[in-house]
């Protein structure tokens, strides 16, 4: 098992999140269904709905499963991997925070 092995293996967490939503997609007749804290928010609080969206429960444990994959394929502790996994996110993060907050964010809200 390598990096490659972990990552596709890992990705088989929103297939079970697709299960799980495809259903309230039909029933609701929208592909806005969220599994996290921003359910329980308005699209309409902006930033903290963004942010929010961000926790995904299933994005949060794929991160889980990589941190640990990573630690086992590449023999690191787990706090090295969870360093490198968490610096990447957060990295994500601050850039769909600052595209969410630019002009051409705000072209597709």
């Amino acid at each position: 098992l390598d990096v490659l092995g972990v990552f596709s293996l890992t990705g088989l967490v929103y297939a079970i999140r697709e299960a799980v939503t495809i259903p309230l997609k039909l029933a609701r007749q929208s592909l806005d269904i969220y599994t996290g804290p921003a359910a329980l928010l308005s699209p309409d609080v902006g930033l903290i709905f963004k942010i929010a969206q961000m926790l995904d429960l299933f994005d949060l444990y794929r991160m889980f499963l990589v941190i640990v994959g990573l630690a086992v394929v590449g023999h690191v502790s787990t706090k090295r991997s969870a360093g490198v996994v968490l610096a990447f996110w957060g990295l994500w993060v601050v850039i769909q925070i600052g595209y969410y907050l630019s002009p051409l964010g705000a072209l597709s809200r």
